[in-house]
C-alpha cells in the first residue's frame, strides 16, 4: 500500500504545473537597465482588469507618454497568469510602466523586465532625469532645431479597393441618411489635441484629423440610439500644418448625405474622443442627396435615391435571412468568453479528468504487480 501512496504522490507531482520563474538580472531592477529594455514608458490609471484561463488583460487609461508615445489615449497589458516576477495591478492604481510591444498596432503590450517594470507615478522625475542623460527625452525641453511654428504641409493618398454599392452595403456597420450640421476644428492625434513636439513627422500614427457631426434623419441599417454620429476623416489644419488626405471624403455644412459608416480602427485615431466612425471605402462611402432624387458619389458618380435605397434593402434581407444561425453561434462563443473571466488564475495544463485517470490507473497497476 505504501508504494502506492508514493507512487501516485510522485505523478501528482509530475502533473502539477510547474510555474516559470522570471530570469532577473541584478540590474533588472535599475531605471537605466529598464529604459534600455523598453519599448515604451507610459503614465496611467488602471480602468478594467479582465482574468481569462491563461492570462490576464489590463486596460490602462493613458495620462502621460513619457517615451516613444502612441496617439494611444486607451492601451491593454497583457499578463501571463501563474508566472512569478510578472507585474501585477488592481483596479484604479495609478502607475508608471515600461512597456514592450505586442501588437502596438492594437495598442497591446507587455511590461518589460516583469515586475521591476511596473513603478509608482512619484518615480516619474528619476524617469525622465535618465531618460534625458541617454538622449531619449522628447518632453517640453526637447524641441531639436526646428521651430514647432515651421509649417508643413503634406498630401497623401493611398491605392484603395473599389467598392460596389452592394459591397458598401455589406461592409459596413451601420448606413445613415442625415444632414451635416458640423465640422468641428481640426486635431493633432495627441492627448491635448496639438502638435506633439517640433521632430514630428506625419504617419498612421501621427496626424491630424478631422471631426464631422452628422444629424440623423434615417439609419438603413444597424440604427444607434443617438440622433447624431460622428464621421471622421484624415486631414486637415491645425496652425500652420496642413494634412491633405486625397482619398478621404469631403463635407459642407448643411448638405445632405447618405453615408456608409465603419466603427474607427486606424491606429492613429480609434482610441481618441467620444465614439466615431469611418466612411466605408473612404470617399466611395458618402453620396450627397439632392432634392431632384439623386445620389451623387465619388467621381460625380450620380444615381437615383430610389436605386440606392433598393441596393441597400436587398442586401440588408439577404443578411437577415442567412444570419440566424451564425448569430446562434456568436451567442455561445459569447457566453463562453464571459465564463472563462471566472476561471482561475493559474494556467490549466493538464484536466482534473486526466489527472484523475491517470493517478487511478496508477494505483491498478501498482495493486495488479503485488
Amino acid at each position: 500500500m505504501k508504494k502506492s501512496v508514493y507512487l501516485v504522490l510522485f505523478i501528482l507531482l509530475l502533473l502539477t504545473p510547474s510555474l516559470a520563474t522570471a530570469a532577473l538580472t541584478p540590474e533588472a531592477t535599475e531605471i537605466p537597465y529598464q529604459i534600455n529594455n523598453s519599448d515604451r514608458i507610459v503614465i496611467g490609471t488602471v480602468s478594467e482588469i479582465n482574468v481569462y484561463s491563461g492570462y490576464t488583460i489590463t486596460t490602462i487609461s493613458v495620462k502621460e507618454w513619457l517615451y516613444n508615445p502612441l496617439p494611444a489615449k486607451i492601451i491593454k497589458v497583457m499578463i501571463t497568469n501563474g508566472v512569478e516576477d510578472e507585474a501585477e495591478f488592481t483596479q484604479n492604481e495609478s502607475v508608471l510602466v515600461m512597456l514592450n510591444d505586442k501588437r502596438s498596432d492594437l495598442q497591446l503590450f507587455s511590461v518589460a523586465i516583469g515586475s521591476p517594470g511596473k513603478h509608482p507615478v512619484s518615480d516619474r522625475d528619476a524617469v525622465i532625469k535618465e531618460l534625458k542623460a541617454q538622449g531619449k527625452w522628447q518632453g517640453e525641453n526637447q524641441t531639436g532645431n526646428k521651430s514647432l511654428n515651421e509649417p508643413v504641409h503634406v498630401s497623401s493618398s493611398s491605392s484603395i479597393a473599389l467598392y460596389t454599392h452592394e459591397d458598401l452595403s455589406n461592409n459596413s456597420e451601420t448606413i445613415v441618411i442625415g444632414t451635416v450640421k458640423e465640422i468641428l476644428p481640426s486635431k493633432w492625434n495627441s492627448i491635448d489635441g496639438k502638435k506633439p513636439n517640433a521632430n514630428v513627422e506625419f504617419s498612421p500614427y501621427n496626424l491630424i484629423y478631422t471631426d464631422i457631426i452628422i444629424s440623423v434623419d434615417k439609419y438603413l441599417k444597424n440604427p444607434l440610439s443617438s440622433q447624431e454620429v460622428i464621421a471622421r476623416v484624415d486631414g486637415g489644419t491645425v496652425g500652420n500644418d496642413t494634412l491633405t488626405a486625397e482619398d478621404e471624403p469631403s463635407f459642407k455644412a448643411g448638405e445632405k448625405v447618405l453615408l456608409y459608416l465603419n466603427k474607427d480602427t486606424s491606429p492613429g485615431t480609434m482610441g481618441i474622443g467620444p465614439e466615431h466612425f469611418k466612411v466605408t471605402g473612404f470617399m466611395q462611402g458618402k453620396f450627397i442627396l439632392t432634392d431632384s432624387g439623386k445620389a451623387i458619389g465619388s467621381d460625380n458618380e450620380i444615381i437615383s435615391q430610389e436605386e440606392l435605397l433598393s441596393t441597400i434593402n436587398q442586401t440588408e434581407n439577404k443578411t437577415n435571412n442567412t444570419g440566424m444561425t451564425a448569430n446562434t453561434g456568436t451567442v455561445g462563443k459569447q457566453e463562453r468568453e464571459s465564463n472563462s473571466t471566472q476561471k482561475s488564475n493559474s494556467t490549466p495544463f493538464i484536466s482534473s479528468f486526466w489527472v484523475l485517470a491517470v493517478v487511478l490507473g496508477a494505483v491498478m497497476y501498482v495493486r495488479k504487480t503485488k
